[in-house]
C-alpha cells in the first residue's frame, strides 16, 4: 500500500526522498497521504506540504488521498492494486 509521507514533500528528508515522492505523485503510485509528525514543530511543515499537495494534484486528488482513501484503509474496504 504506497503511502505518501506529507513532509518528503517539502524536503524534510532531504532532496532525493522529495524528488522521488514528487515523481510518485505525478505518476499516481500514492494511495494515501500521511504525516510523520512527532512534535509541535512539524504541524508548519504538515500545512506546507498539504499546501504544495493541494497545488501539484488539485483539491479533489487531495482530498481523496487525504480523507477519502484513508478512511476506507481505517474501515477495511480500501481496493488498491
Amino acid at each position: 500500500l504506497p503511502l505518501l509521507d506529507l513532509m518528503s514533500l517539502v524536503g524534510r528528508y532531504g532532496r532525493r526522498p522529495r524528488k522521488a515522492a514528487e515523481r510518485m505523485l505525478e505518476e499516481g503510485v500514492y494511495y494515501a497521504a500521511c504525516s510523520d509528525a512527532h512534535k509541535p514543530e512539524d504541524v508548519e511543515l504538515v500545512r506546507d506540504a498539504i499546501a504544495k499537495l493541494r497545488k501539484r494534484v488539485g483539491d479533489e486528488e487531495a482530498e481523496e488521498l487525504l480523507g477519502e482513501n484513508p478512511r476506507r484503509i481505517l474501515a477495511g474496504t480500501a481496493e488498491f492494486e
